[in-house]
């Protein structure tokens, strides 16, 4: 992983573990395997240049990681609004269905 981040060949060496040789691309070239006494040989070239990882650090992870949350933020306080909107119009409109309205009853008995 190292080795796609900054651009650069990793050369992994471990004395009862795995040792590994990765190109710049962060594709395996070598490995041995655990607990294996291997000897690896293989030819490294140096390069130059910076990847924006190498360049900018852990900030690109954290800036993303901001942008997600503020996004998300922005999602939640937009479906309050919107819900405390409709329930403040449908409180208003609650006893109206769309139907003629009756006419009032009289006490009088005539029906006129």
């Amino acid at each position: 992983m190292r080795a796609a981040e900054t651009a650069r060949p990793v050369l992994h060496a471990s004395i009862s573990g795995i040792t590994a040789v990765f190109d710049a691309s962060g594709h395996q070239l070598h490995r041995t395997h655990l607990f294996h006494n291997t000897v690896v040989t293989g030819s490294v070239t140096t390069t130059t240049g910076e990847t924006p990882y190498v360049r900018y650090g852990e900030w690109v992870v954290w800036g993303s990681a901001i942008a997600v949350v503020a996004a998300v933020l922005v999602v939640i306080v937009r479906r309050r609004r919107h819900s405390s909107n409709q329930d403040a119009s449908g409180s208003l409109d609650s006893g109206r269905t769309g139907a003629p309205a009756e006419p009032p009853a009289t006490l009088g008995g005539r029906g006129d």
